[in-house]
């Protein structure tokens, strides 16, 4: 209310904290409708990547690829991802089942870095015995196609990684592009 000496326009001190408490009120009221607007809104894109069924990295499962035939056989590429963004590497000629066993984090001899995944693309370095390789690719369904390129020699080569599922090791055979 205004008012003050002679009826005028001055504003009184009781209208002043009355006027910023409304303003704080509504200040208040607002952050809250928007904190509760973001979380719907978060909620929703959330749901969305869960329905659209966008892919995603299987953790704690091998990802094989079929390698190089050499003179003595084929060589195999395995990965294996962990939730907190571990990642695993390792090449061999046993078959999946073969190397399951021995491929864990914990074994010293295992290639090891971090990964990151944003939305379907997925990038790591992994650090080998002979040096570092860095990976850059897609997550597509059980799959991953990946280029990669040795830090130490700068080779490119790009690989095909199948989710390797139990007794199912015939399914490596030709995951090499």
């Amino acid at each position: 209310m205004w008012s003050g000496p002679n009826n005028s326009f001055e504003p009184t001190q009781q209208s002043g904290a009355a006027q910023f408490s409304r303003s704080a009120e509504m200040a208040c009221g607002l952050f809250m409708k928007f904190r509760f607007v973001f979380a719907l809104a978060l909620f929703g894109c959330f749901a969305r990547a869960v329905e659209s069924g966008e892919p995603g990295l299987e953790h704690e499962r091998i990802y094989a690829s079929s390698g190089v035939e050499l003179v003595a056989g084929p060589i195999n590429r395995y990965l294996m991802f962990y939730p907190d963004g571990v990642v695993i590497g390792a090449t061999s000629k046993g078959t999946p089942q073969q190397v399951k066993p021995w491929f864990s984090r914990d074994n010293q001899q295992v290639g090891q870095g971090h990964y990151e995944l944003r939305q379907n693309r997925l990038t790591f370095l992994l650090r080998v015995e002979t040096g570092t390789l860095e990976y850059v690719g897609v997550v597509e369904d059980e799959r991953l196609v990946l280029d990669v390129v040795s830090l130490v020699d700068h080779k490119r080569r790009q690989y095909v990684y199948l989710l390797v599922e139990s007794g199912a090791e015939q399914r490596v055979q030709g995951a090499t592009r």
